[in-house]
């Protein structure tokens, strides 16, 4: 009597923990995507703070003092971040800023929006992030 496996029962564990990982690991980008997501809906809301306090102290007026982008605000943009933030439209009673989705993992892409509202909206993988 041979002890061990043949070569017939060792193809189908393979192709057992083959089909278990080819589940997983959409789960797993997806969970990550929905996590990085909800990182940068915490993000643009710092952004929203630094905006109406801009508006404040420049008369109640957004395009006030000239602002065209993210960097004259008082909030630290994280070092590591999946999204990259822009301040895509600025007028004297609303704005809008976007975070582009920046991360690279495979089958995630859209951005999210807000307004100054507080209105979140966000398109592809991040829509279902919107509020």
């Amino acid at each position: 009597m041979k002890k061990g496996f043949t070569l017939l029962e060792l193809i189908i564990v393979v192709i057992i923990l083959g089909i278990l990982v080819a589940i997983a690991i959409p789960q797993f980008t997806k969970t990550t995507a929905t996590a990085r997501g909800a990182e940068a809906i915490q993000q643009l809301g710092a952004y929203r703070g630094a905006m109406e306090r801009w508006r404040v102290s420049h008369s109640g007026n957004y395009a006030g003092g000239g602002i065209t982008n993210l960097t004259s605000l008082d909030v630290e943009t994280p070092s590591t971040t999946a999204f990259a933030y822009n301040l895509t439209a600025v007028s004297t009673n609303n704005f809008t800023i976007t975070a582009n989705y920046t991360g690279g993992a495979s089958g995630v892409n859209g951005t999210l929006t807000i307004n100054q509202a507080g209105r979140i909206t966000g398109t592809s993988s991040f829509s279902g992030l919107s509020q």
